[in-house]
């Protein structure tokens, strides 16, 4: 047999492993990994295997190729590496998931850190090393620490004490590579001083996003940078940035510069801001570390304090679908020519005498450049010899809403389906991605198009309780009572107390009922009824949804409701004047009284009866949702449902005559 290429590409690029990763195949993965297939392959755009799990949410995949050896850092050509992708797709795990896989990756990575340090010649004779050494290997313990232990409080307070043990890292290493730059020349020259810190600190910073990830997983009130912030608004960092450096400057100077700020978004109505999904302290950092610079430049540019207003700092914040951009200029004279490209260096600064905030270890711009390259974008610097210095941040701007729209202008089958009829559409309304929905609507795609099972976007949307998604859908005319075509099992409504008994006033004699109830020509407002979502419902009405569409054995939204116990649901059906008596098309006649005294639903009988629903209202047996009550023995709700009629001395009030069903003579039953 001819040997098979395990790596074999697609036109776009995607290799087997790639393919498998894609669909959550975490078996076909490992075998493929285990005949030496590349998991480092790539597609066009830069896709490797651990991107496309990231993005469909396929955790255990990830998790093996992680282990594997993949490139967690790796960055596709349009700039989003794994955990980027991951984030803005909405692919969250809860926090015990959070906290295994925390266990398992940082104390790689901070053994890493160890090693670096360790590998460096002489680098006991720094004290700075020594220390940044010593928390590593504490934190390294700590967390192996709890590798067999499942107390998730004490780990939080362990992860947490890492995170602030470890903020001035960045200052210690630098403070240490330059001193032994000074002592040992020749082995801590430029280049090796900025391959080892891009390296250790790019390491590092991979770390503190894991660690603030779940810090905000477990407290999502806590400010804590690093944590993915899906409207990360880059006016209002900025604007909070120019805050902070104007403070400093006036503490240690008396004096600050004026900072102008500008935004132009194209994608936005609102061009006084830019909200985009990002890392909200990573753009803060690199703006403060920029403006810091153009700050301290043009305080020493100055002849005297009144020239101050005639060099001001100007940022301008801009936007398209693809990328966001920070534009920082000032007119401090430009960057001297012989520095060259020495302000990328770890090693130079021009701030050795200054010891106030704005100066630092020279490491602020080459920092600010490596966080940006990590989260997909780049930072550069242009000098006008003279007048002043200009500096482009870039980011890419990647979200759902983005990329829907672009491959829709690029030509994309918008109705496209998978399996069973599943189309765009019903994958982003069945999610709950609100603004997904939003742009296919705008870019022509039929909302209205149903599953083979007849399940339409809306009805998904309704089932998962969206009620952003059911809005935008309401607000672009979808077509609310398009019913289902075959039968769908939209919920096991199981009768609470009694169902033995209960089944006689649902049938005949001795004929089975199943658990699971298939419901036929059910819409929207059946299944958020069904399911309880009053959020929905609600939204529903306001569109004018029918009150009374049944379906094709007769249940109303309303009848759902009280079969399911929903009583809030069934408040508010009732204030909106739906048919409280009315019955089920089939020979049982269940009106919604009836389902809830069958179910023992107290409250929802209670809210029945508040509404004036009949408690008399015989089902076609001939039996009262009285007369049901007290057959069962459900005293509250036959207590709820007297207290509504003129007692009589006998039940047989409450059972007429024509009352069919197989039970005790009314003689046996107590009465009150």
């Amino acid at each position: 047999m001819p040997e098979v290429d395990k790596d074999a590409q697609m036109l776009d690029g995607a290799t087997p492993l790639l393919a498998a990763a894609l669909q959550g195949h975490v078996n076909v993965v490992q075998h493929l990994a285990r005949v030496k297939a590349d998991i480092h392959k790539t597609t066009k755009d830069g896709a490797s295997a651990l991107h496309a799990c990231a993005r469909s949410g396929h955790v255990a995949v990830a998790r093996f190729l992680c282990e594997a050896g993949a490139d967690k850092d790796r960055a596709m050509m349009e700039g989003a590496t794994p955990l980027l992708a991951a984030a803005l797709q909405g692919h969250t795990e809860d926090v015990k998931q959070l906290a295994e896989f925390l266990k398992t990756e940082y104390p790689i990575r901070c053994a890493e850190r160890i090693q670096m340090i360790e590998a460096l010649p002489g680098w006991s004779s720094a004290p700075e090393l020594q220390e940044v050494h010593r928390r590593h290997w504490n934190a390294f313990v700590a967390m192996r620490h709890f590798q067999s232990s499942d107390d998730l409080t004490l780990f939080t307070e362990v992860v947490d004490d890492i995170v602030n043990s470890n903020k001035d890292v960045v200052a210690l290493m630098a403070k240490a590579m330059q001193w032994l730059s000074r002592e040992r020349p020749e082995q801590f020259h430029a280049e090796f001083v900025d391959t080892f810190l891009d390296n250790f600190l790019l390491n590092r910073l991979g770390s503190n996003v894991l660690l603030s990830q779940y810090l905000a997983a477990v407290d999502k009130t806590r400010l804590v940078v690093g944590t993915i912030d899906p409207h990360c608004d880059v006016t209002e960092i900025c604007r909070e940035s120019a805050e902070e450096v104007q403070r400093i400057c006036k503490y240690y100077t008396q004096l600050a510069p004026s900072i102008s700020i500008e935004t132009h978004d194209v994608t936005a109505d609102d061009q006084s801001d830019l909200k985009f999904a990002f890392i909200p302290g990573i753009i803060s950092y690199i703006v403060q570390e920029i403006l810091k610079n153009s700050a301290r430049a043009t305080l020493h540019h100055l002849l005297s304090d009144i020239d101050v207003d005639r060099f001001p700092i100007n940022i301008v914040v801009s936007g398209d679908h693809k990328r966001v951009m920070i534009h920082i200029s000032d007119r401090a004279g430009g960057i001297p020519f012989d520095v060259g490209q020495h302000v990328w260096s770890y090693l130079y600064t021009t701030a050795l005498n200054d010891v106030s905030c704005l100066a630092g270890f020279g490491v602020g711009l080459p920092i600010s450049r490596l966080y940006a390259s990590y989260l997909g974008g780049s930072m550069n610097l242009v000098s006008l010899p003279g007048y002043g210095t200009h500096a482009y941040v870039y980011f890419p701007r990647l979200n759902s809403e983005q990329v829907v729209r672009y491959l829709c202008d690029a030509g994309a089958d918008k109705d496209r389906t998978i399996c069973d009829g599943v189309t765009a559409f019903h994958a982003a309304a069945e999610r709950g991605h609100a603004e997904v929905v939003q742009c296919l609507c705008e870019v022509g795609a039929d909302k209205d198009k149903a599953m083979r099972n007849g399940l339409t976007p809306l009805m998904a949307a309704c089932l998962q309780g969206h009620e952003e998604v059911v809005r935008v859908l309401c607000d672009n005319g979808v077509m609310m009572e398009t019913p289902m075509r075959e039968d769908l099992v939209l919920a096991a409504v199981t009768l609470v107390k009694h169902q033995p008994h209960s089944q006689i006033f649902l049938c005949d004699p001795g004929k089975v009922v199943e658990e699971k109830h298939c419901r036929q020509g059910a819409t929207s407002l059946h299944v958020a009824a069904l399911h309880g979502h009053l959020g929905v419902v609600k939204q529903l009405c306001s569109a004018r949804a029918s009150l009374e569409a049944a379906m094709r054995v007769g249940s109303t939204p309303l009848l759902a409701a009280a079969q399911a116990g929903h009583s809030e649901v069934v408040r508010f059906l009732c204030q909106a004047e739906a048919d409280l008596n009315v019955a089920t098309g089939n020979k049982d006649g269940e009106s919604p009284l009836m389902a809830a005294v069958l179910r023992d639903h107290a409250e929802v009988v209670q809210v029945l009866c508040q509404a004036r629903a009949d408690p008399l209202n015989a089902a076609t047996n001939g039996a009262t949702p009285l007369f049901a009550a007290h057959v069962l023995g459900l005293g509250s709700v036959a207590n709820i449902l007297r207290q509504t009629v003129v007692p009589e001395s006998s039940i047989l009030r409450f059972c007429p005559r024509r009352c069919t069903h197989r039970c005790r003579a009314p003689g046996s039953l107590r009465t009150s």
